[in-house]
């Protein structure tokens, strides 16, 4: 399924009211870690994400076939998770993720431990409040999120904002 194409449950187990996945991250959170982005793979035109580049559906690019390079920003679509972590796991890149914490999924055994793990993680005590697109209704999800962090700096950017979870796992 194409990202940000429908889907049958927007957050993967919750029922999405335009069902979408574009969900796009809340301003507050970039203000707290800090950082600017080379690329945003999942971009949105019109987001509000500190990201030198793009990659959107809406100009034809596909995120998962073009190259990553620098520091990326990926929420991905979270009816594709795995997809887009596999990518990042194979990319030469640092980057900081933005996932619901679904500790007993496959792709986020591979990002919590392993040969290519995150460097950090923070899961967050609150529930994101994501911005909807696609012409959908704001909505509460119905899972929480964890950042994770992979690179140096991206570690200190979490220990920056870990007042927002319950601290940085490393």
């Amino acid at each position: 399924m194409p990202p940000g194409g429908p889907v049958s449950a927007g957050f993967t187990h919750e029922t999405s009211v335009g069902k979408s996945d574009e969900w796009w991250t809340p301003p507050w959170l970039f203000e707290a870690l800090g950082l600017k982005f080379d690329l945003d793979p999942c971009g949105h035109e019109g987001a509000d994400v500190p990201a030198h580049k793009l990659y959107t559906l809406a100009a034809g690019q596909d995120g998962l076939r073009l190259p990553w390079s620098g520091r990326v920003f990926l929420n991905p679509p979270y009816s594709d998770t795995a997809a887009w972590m596999d990518k990042l796991l194979n990319s030469n890149v640092t980057a900081i993720t933005l996932t619901f914490a679904r500790t007993g999924s496959s792709w986020a055994q591979r990002l919590l431990g392993g040969e290519y793990c995150a460097s950090a993680v923070l899961f967050l005590a609150k529930r994101v409040r994501f911005i909807p697109g696609g012409g959908q209704h704001a909505s509460s999800p119905g899972a929480d999120s964890m950042l994770c962090a992979f690179g140096q700096t991206e570690v200190e950017a979490l220990y920056r904002m870990q007042e927002a979870g319950h601290g940085v796992m490393r």
